[in-house]
């Protein structure tokens, strides 16, 4: 499920949204110190950044453009399903 802008907004609205990932995003996060953060599945990150580069060169501008970023109070979080012996493995398996 695709969430809309409105429906971030409404769910998250200090989160901070990453341009171009809303489809990405799979929940939002209430902490006791942080109230509606967003939460985005790497693998579909990696497979839609895949769309224009390698699969090598999407995982390096994850790690340092969006998982490295910090983007003020807000800030998403990053879920990785694919945990195989301590190992993440990104994309399809």
């Amino acid at each position: 499920m695709e969430l809309t802008k409105e429906v971030i907004d409404h769910l998250a609205e200090n989160a901070v949204i990453l341009e171009g990932l809303n489809d990405c995003v799979v929940g939002v996060i209430n902490t006791c110190r942080e109230q509606g953060i967003l939460l985005y599945d790497t693998t579909k990150i990696i497979e839609k950044l895949e769309r224009d580069m390698s699969h090598e060169e999407a995982l390096e501008y994850f790690a340092y453009n969006i998982r490295g970023a910090y983007f003020g109070e807000g800030s998403p979080v990053f879920l990785d399903f694919n945990v195989n012996e301590g190992d993440v493995v990104y994309g399809k398996i």
